[in-house]
């Protein structure tokens, strides 16, 4: 469940599943780009309040660049495209999640639109915690977990805690070598 790393006299303790699913997380954001717009069979229609629809009239430039394809038709939008990575999503569910962030001053990019959808799919595929390792797939998620850098992601995507670090005075204290 846990790798325990040391380095310039300081314990890394990693959990596995976490690390794993933040590596695999960031290779997702990393890929997540359209590479086209799926035209749907029929358009999904969306009704706004006036917030919403001044927060989509905003934001329609970026959305237009991301693969959708939203229009005004009179007092509802109609999406007649989306981004092949959204074509499969419940629609009404991903624009309720839109306009539920819209107060949010983030960039809005693909990725972060998509952060639960690809937040579960590494869950799912990362090493579960308690699976038993060979010594290759150790040295693989640590390769892989630490940056260039040399730094490592404290959390997982869903933001617990993927590493906890100890130095050495810590371990003195706790073994009561120093006060």
């Amino acid at each position: 469940t846990y790798l325990l790393v040391e380095r310039d006299e300081k314990l890394y303790i990693i959990d596995q599943h976490a690390a794993h699913e933040r590596i695999l997380y960031d290779k997702l954001v990393d890929n997540c780009t359209s590479h086209y717009s799926q035209t749907l069979l029929s358009p999904y229609n969306l009704s706004l309040s006036s917030t919403e629809e001044d927060y989509i009239e905003k934001i329609l430039p970026t959305l237009s660049a991301m693969g959708f394809e939203i229009n005004r038709n009179g007092y509802t939008y109609e999406v007649k495209a989306v981004p092949e990575l959204v074509a499969q999503m419940n629609l009404s569910e991903f624009f309720s999640e839109l306009f539920s962030n819209m107060l949010d001053e983030i960039k809005l990019t693909l990725a972060g639109l998509l952060k639960e959808k690809l937040c579960q799919q590494a869950c799912k595929a990362a090493i579960k915690g308690g699976e038993v390792l060979s010594r290759e797939q150790i040295q693989q998620v640590i390769k892989n977990y630490v940056s260039e850098e040399g730094t490592l992601p404290s959390k997982c995507p869903h933001g617990r805690p993927a590493v906890v670090v100890l130095d050495k005075r810590e371990f003195e204290k706790m073994f009561k070598r120093i006060i």
